[in-house]
């Protein structure tokens, strides 16, 4: 078998028999099927989609358990720039780098998930009220993720949050 610009030309003298003719031709339909199954799994995800509808759990440091349905959208431009502009009220007005890092990375969050998520339990209405920051980054880091799979940056891996 000699392979040429990834078509795959069959010697028919290589095969003894008809069953290993078989195989022959058989190999290289299974690797353009298993091509395609691939791309139908990654388009199947629900995170290939510009609205992704997830089960969030986190469970925090005194054994509360935090969980919900969220629905994150991918941000448009306009979000975008709602983003920035929140972020900077946040950080009332001052350069994020003169913020300390925990701070400055609570800003970035919250004006992340305010205008990312679409739909969200009631305890969720009011991040900033929230006293856990593991629990805030964990639930940006699950919408972050969805950001990352819809354009391709990355195939990860996951589906709700598990805190500790």
């Amino acid at each position: 078998m000699v392979k040429e610009a990834n078509v795959t030309l069959i010697n028919p003298e290589e095969a003894e028999t008809d069953e290993e003719l078989k195989t022959l031709i058989a190999d290289p339909v299974a690797e353009k099927e298993s091509d395609e199954v691939k791309k139908k799994t990654r388009m199947d995800d629900p995170r290939a989609l510009p609205e992704y509808t997830f089960e969030f759990k986190y469970k925090d440091g005194s054994g509360k358990d935090w969980s919900g349905e969220f629905v994150s959208k991918i941000p448009t431009i306009q979000d975008r720039q709602g983003i920035g502009i929140l972020r900077a009220q946040l950080s009332g007005g001052l350069p994020s780098n003169s913020l300390d890092p925990l701070t400055s990375e609570l800003n970035l969050i919250i004006a992340e998930l305010t205008f990312r998520l679409k739909e969200r339990p009631k305890w969720a209405e009011n991040l900033r009220a929230i006293l856990d920051f593991g629990l805030v980054q964990a639930l940006y880091e699950e919408v972050a993720s969805h950001e990352a799979f819809f354009f391709g940056w990355s195939e990860a891996k996951g589906s709700g949050a598990e805190g500790a």
